[in-house]
């Protein structure tokens, strides 16, 4: 089976019958026809950071905006979401229901604009700082954008991507996506839902959503020009994308995590069942057949 995806340059869609083409070859069996990235669209993605009016955009109308995305893709008959899921589920092998309740999941971070504010304050310590100087004592602070913060993304449970997207956008960075072999539907369908609300918005003008080879000069062009990189995956490939990035960039890690459960059987009460505690347990275990980074990969009981 092959599907074809656009990327997104810039807030642009490019389709794979527009431009030479590369195949992601799946393990699903699913292979994916892409687009390549010329060296046109590379320099215009270099070149727009914080040139697309989003890095003086109040943060209000940034909240305003991811609140009419998250009520597009909430809206109970709505065909956009649904081939979404239907090319995820085809890619990734997850269930058409997992990922359908991933995409909504992800979407509750921001649609409600007063959660998306307390999030904002509970990390960087003060609203206001992304909007204006603020005095502290003898002095003034404020947040600025990086500028083009570059996403090597991950695909092991369908949320990670448009995550990975939001939060470049919400404080005013151009974002581009490097997007993974495992799932490169969920990011690319974020970006195009971000068309869906407005093609001409700030927001829209600073995303860009491709794909790469490993070792190809649009990898070295990228990683060697941009401002930040948050890099998603095992050990070995961080450490070796860490290697190829520039002194001085700054690098944001998401790397491998092991969870565990703790069920402490001495605390049980008289009421408690223990079949319904080992269910529980093979549940947390079966959750995204073990891919993802909070699926519990070992168990250690109290007696």
């Amino acid at each position: 089976m092959i599907i074809d995806l656009p990327i997104i340059v810039c807030g642009k869609v490019i389709k794979p019958d527009e431009r030479e083409t590369v195949f992601i070859k799946n393990e699903n069996g699913v292979n994916i026809r892409i687009p390549m990235l010329n060296e046109d669209d590379v320099d215009e993605i270099l070149n727009s950071r914080l040139k697309t009016g989003l890095a003086e955009m109040p943060f209000d109308d940034i909240t305003v905006f991811f609140e009419k995305l998250a009520a597009f893709w909430l809206r109970e008959e709505n065909p956009f979401r649904d081939e979404a899921v239907r090319l995820c589920s085809l890619v990734t092998g997850f269930p058409a229901a997992v990922v359908e309740r991933d995409y909504k999941l992800i979407v509750h971070l921001f649609r409600n604009r007063g959660d998306v504010y307390d999030q904002l304050e509970t990390e960087i310590g003060n609203r206001w700082y992304i909007d204006e100087w603020v005095p502290s004592q003898s002095c003034l602070i404020r947040a600025f954008p990086r500028g083009l913060v570059t996403n090597i993304l991950v695909g092991n449970i369908p949320m990670v991507s448009s995550f990975g997207l939001y939060r470049n956008l919400v404080v005013k960075n151009n974002s581009l996506s490097k997007v993974p072999k495992k799932d490169p539907v969920s990011a690319i369908y974020f970006a195009l839902s971000l068309l869906e609300i407005d093609p001409d918005h700030p927001i829209t003008k600073s995303v860009s959503v491709a794909y790469w080879e490993k070792d190809s000069w649009q990898e070295e062009k990228f990683l060697h020009n941009s401002d930040a990189v948050c890099l998603w995956g095992g050990e070995n490939a961080i450490n070796e994308l860490k290697s190829k990035i520039k002194m001085g960039t700054k690098v944001l890690e998401y790397g491998p995590k092991k969870s565990l459960t703790l069920a402490d059987l001495s605390a049980m009460e008289p009421d408690d069942n223990m079949r319904d505690i080992a269910l529980r347990i093979a549940h947390d275990f079966s959750v995204y057949n073990q891919e993802a980074c909070f699926t519990p990969q070992e168990l250690y009981l109290v007696a």
